[in-house]
């Protein structure tokens, strides 16, 4: 694992929302700052669309309709992904954008404006018999020029300033742009000779730009182990409590309010359920279908849970659930026809009774590394 850290910050002016993108590369900050702002693009589309609803039986429907689509984005979550190519187009991770040219968008002094503020009289064949007239136009004349030539000598400084921060500006975008272009080439170089760190890296840009509800923060670890060309992924679940329980709303005109449906324990337990097993056969398909050099043998997730310290004490993590599985078994299997649970079951997927602090699975297999958020279980070396 690198020790350097990539940021960038996104935000939406809408949302009233900022947050900084943190990486260990600048492609996947890249990709994750993307996938950040579509997010957020998506969240304040609908947004105002309900701020456009007029009346509360409107809002119902509204409702209802999101909450009904967001249960049925979590159900599907393995089986939309297989709808869609999860390899990494390195092309359009190039940046070939041109800085825009530089533009001085104020205007520059003229002569003409000066002598109109400093209302120089024209010249008049009076001055012949007025030679005090004469002498004004004169006096006022050699201020016009005097103004005109501070206020261009101004504007000339204002000019300069500005292209020099012009200059700078782009001279960071282009060193930016080279790097970033230079990162492409490398990882891609590094992936497609079978360098451990190259597919540590292409796996996790692949599963940085896999589509998942707001829930699921993509938080994760990608190792490597070279002698048995397995992937192993530690994976953030979503908690519990973030998960939608929603069903729909009713508006009821009696008391002139809306009546959430929720669901019960036992449903809300076997979605809760289905989601995680489904994160884990969806990354573990995702790792293989994106491997298009076929440098990967096998993959294994474990799936964590967070939970902070006692008294702000140091945050304790479990594995809750964990599979492994291989190339071949994958190719065998019919995604369309198997449920994500009985695929899970096939990849010795084992998972933890209850989401409560403690009830942990020993993960299938795992690399320890100093620093890791995700060493709370009892974990093996590859």
């Amino acid at each position: 694992m690198t020790d350097q850290v990539y940021a960038e910050t996104v935000s939406n002016d809408y949302l009233d929302r900022k947050e900084e993108i943190r990486g260990p590369s600048s492609l996947e900050v890249k990709v994750r700052a993307a996938d950040k702002l579509a997010g957020w693009a998506e969240q304040e589309r609908r947004g105002r669309e309900r701020d456009a609803v007029e009346s509360k039986k409107e809002l119902a429907e509204y409702d209802s309709r999101q909450a009904r689509s967001e249960i049925r984005t979590w159900r599907n979550l393995f089986r939309d992904s297989l709808k869609g190519d999860p390899k990494v187009d390195w092309v359009a991770l190039y940046n070939d954008a041109l800085y825009e040219p530089f533009i001085f968008r104020e205007a520059p002094p003229t002569y003409k404006k000066v002598v109109q503020d400093v209302k120089v009289p024209p010249e008049s064949g009076w001055e012949i018999f007025l030679p005090g007239r004469k002498k004004e136009r004169l006096c006022r004349q050699e201020m016009a020029r005097r103004i005109f030539k501070e206020r261009l000598q101004q504007y000339e400084e204002r000019k300069a300033a500005e292209r020099s921060e012009y200059e700078a500006a782009r001279s960071r975008y282009l060193e930016k742009q080279i790097e970033l272009n230079d990162a492409v080439d490398q990882l891609k170089f590094a992936y497609e000779t079978g360098k451990p760190h190259g597919i540590e890296g292409y796996a996790r840009l692949v599963l940085a730009r896999s589509a998942y509800p707001g829930a699921v923060k993509k938080d994760f670890e990608v190792f490597f182990d070279k002698t048995g060309r397995t992937v192993i992924v530690n994976y953030l679940l979503p908690d519990w409590f973030d998960m939608p329980e929603t069903t729909g709303y009713e508006y009821r005109a009696a008391s002139d309010e809306i009546v959430p449906a929720e669901m019960g324990n036992g449903e809300l337990t076997d979605f809760y359920r289905s989601a995680l097993a489904q994160i884990a056969v969806r990354t573990v398909y995702e790792i293989f279908r994106s491997d298009y050099r076929k440098a990967i043998g096998s993959a294994a997730f474990n799936g964590w849970l967070i939970a902070a310290g006692d008294n702000g004490g140091r945050e304790y993590a479990w594995c809750f659930l964990t599979c492994k599985a291989s190339l071949e078994q994958c190719e065998k299997l019919d995604p369309e026809t198997s449920s994500p649970e009985e695929i899970f079951r096939l990849f010795k997927g084992v998972m933890a009774e209850s989401p409560a602090l403690g009830d942990a699975v020993r993960p299938l297999v795992n690399v320890i590394v100093d620093g890791s958020r995700f060493a709370g279980a009892p974990a093996e070396r590859p």
